[in-house]
């Protein structure tokens, strides 16, 4: 897990779900996942959990991603330290904690997907960064 400065916001894999202790160790009191086809972890109930199935590429519904986007943002509004997640977390939570952080600071997304490449290896697919760009930068 990786911690995105200034934010409250933590960046995982889904691996990172397999170890509460590190978790809870952590403080974080939500998770949002954005895994397909991993299994949903079993978690005590003392932590918050969501679940968007989001794909790499542009075949999410809009609103899905504006739903994930905009739950994530109220977590971290009402100081929840959260755990963002996908499979390997290199593209999906990378995309999606891009445009959280740009709503939440009101910056331009690519601006905050840049400070994210420069904390640890993305690989975010092009097709997604663009359908995420097209729901966010409308509403900042």
């Amino acid at each position: 897990m990786i911690e995105v400065p200034q934010t409250r916001l933590r960046l995982g894999a889904s691996r990172d779900l397999l170890n509460i202790s590190a978790v809870f160790d952590a403080g974080i009191t939500a998770i949002v996942d954005l895994g397909i086809e991993e299994p949903i972890p079993a978690l005590p109930r003392q932590i918050n959990y969501c679940r968007f199935q989001i794909t790499d590429d542009a075949n999410n519904s809009d609103k899905q991603l504006a739903a994930a986007i905009t739950t994530i943002r109220s977590l971290l509004i009402a100081d929840h330290i959260v755990l963002l997640c996908c499979a390997a977390g290199l593209s999906r939570s990378i995309a999606v904690a891009s445009a959280v952080v740009a709503s939440v600071r009101g910056c331009r997304p690519d601006e905050c997907l840049k400070e994210i490449g420069e904390l640890k290896h993305t690989d975010v697919n092009p097709l997604l960064w663009n359908q995420i760009r097209n729901v966010v930068i409308p509403s900042i």
